[in-house]
């Protein structure tokens, strides 16, 4: 813990959750805005892909997240769903399981 704050080393602040979440928001957009030229129904499926993609990502993050020693109630607990639908979510893509 740091002596200052109280909060653990490390630990996300709500600050911080508020500029990743800016962040991730601004680049998405920027991306679908360039690939798609405003033009609706490619918006549409560039942002599904930008999904897709993002959801793979969150696949591996959690298989890395698994493979460290993190427990189903930890990774649901950091995505913000229950210790269950995270296990019935990833546990496909676990080796472990």
């Amino acid at each position: 813990m740091s002596r200052a704050s109280g909060t653990p080393q490390g630990a996300r602040t709500r600050r911080d959750e508020v500029e990743i979440d800016l962040a991730a928001d601004a680049v998405a957009r920027s991306g679908v805005g360039e690939l798609t030229h405003g033009d609706v129904e490619r918006s549409l499926e560039a942002a599904s892909r930008l999904r897709r993609a993002v959801d793979g990502l969150v696949t591996e993050e959690v298989l890395e997240a698994r493979q460290r020693g993190a427990t189903w109630a930890e990774i649901g607990e950091t995505l913000g769903v229950s210790t269950q639908a995270a296990h019935q979510k990833y546990r496909y893509a676990s080796t472990d399981d």
